[in-house]
């Protein structure tokens, strides 16, 4: 789900060096799902003062009358408002015009990268999460992208239950709200078209339309069944089949640790899968230095569906590759 954070004072907010040095300290209000609500009711009359140039202390300052102290009052210059809201709810339309002039709109889309370590039981949570927004992209758009949100719980507990309950409880609810319980097209965002029967989330189950209306009766086909196969949850290869569907489940979690040369590089894989690089001793940033060798050796960045490979796997694939070709 692609979500916005918009700011007032845009000069202030996402251009810290034009701020003014001072000695009081910044303040901050955020308001979720600002595009939900009724922006006069928000902000009344505040919506005039919270632009930068009529705050307390400017030029062009601004007061109003409090309706039920009657005191008087003006927004500070320290005071920095951040809304947040996603696209995917299709209100961005109709926000109030008043509420687009005061801010500036910051696009935070899904950042897969920010799973890049998290694999549970070998299934990669970055990639399955860019092969599952890739195809929504094409099939709705990119505003109804998967969140990482959803998947940052598994950071700390890696279990494929955790998985399995990511997708029943908040993945699959999504997809059905998204698409309109179109469960042909949900069968294509998990790849299920592709994989075994036994793999699959999606059922749609053989019914002898006849037997149960007889032949006088003519039933609309396009009201299909489908079922949720709740035995698929449990399956490794479910998950992986979403990224590649010819992918087979690890006969371990474990990893063998091997290590590989190239130049004054060294570079490690641990039995957790994980990979490190050092020169002189010291680690270093991996990424750069292993494009470089996958440049170097003709060794694509990418997987089969198209999708960055993770540092992760990426690092794997050239440590083996790079012990093969060593003399």
């Amino acid at each position: 789900m692609v979500e916005h954070m918009i700011g007032a004072q845009e000069a202030g907010l996402f251009e810290q060096e034009q701020v003014k040095a001072s000695d009081t300290p910044k303040k901050v209000l955020i308001i979720d799902e600002i595009n939900r609500g009724n922006v006069s009711r928000i902000f009344g009359e505040l919506i005039t003062l919270i632009e930068p140039s009529k705050r307390a202390g400017n030029p062009e300052a601004l007061e109003i009358t409090l309706p039920y102290s009657k005191e008087r009052f003006s927004v500070p210059n320290n005071l920095y408002l951040i809304g947040t809201m996603n696209t995917a709810d299709r209100s961005l339309a109709s926000m109030d015009i008043a509420l687009r002039r005061r801010f500036s709109f910051i696009e935070v889309p899904p950042q897969p990268q920010l799973l890049e370590d998290v694999e549970v039981e070998g299934i990669a949570v970055d990639e399955l999460l860019s092969v599952m927004n890739a195809r929504i992209a094409a099939l709705l758009d990119r505003d109804h992208c998967l969140g990482h949100a959803y998947f940052i719980p598994l950071k700390d507990e890696p279990t494929l239950a955790r998985l399995a309950e990511i997708f029943k409880q908040q993945i699959l609810p999504l997809l059905q709200e998204y698409f309109f319980e179109d469960w042909q097209r949900i069968q294509w965002v998990l790849n299920d078209q592709r994989k075994p029967l036994e793999h699959r989330f999606l059922l749609q189950p053989s019914q002898d339309l006849n037997v149960l209306f007889g032949d006088a009766v003519v039933v609309n086909q396009n009201n299909e069944r489908w079922d949720i196969n709740a035995q698929a949850f449990e399956r490794v290869e479910s998950y992986l089949g979403i990224i590649d569907h010819t992918a087979k489940a690890p006969a371990s979690t474990k990893y063998e640790a091997k290590e590989a040369q190239w130049g004054d590089v060294v570079l490690r894989q641990s039995t957790s899968g994980a990979v490190e690089l050092l020169r002189n001793g010291q680690v270093i940033d991996a990424r750069p230095v292993l494009e470089e060798i996958a440049k170097e050796h003709d060794i694509s960045l990418l997987t089969s569906t198209g999708t960055p490979q993770t540092t992760r796997r990426l690092g794997r694939k050239i440590i083996s590759y790079l012990i093969v070709q060593a003399p």
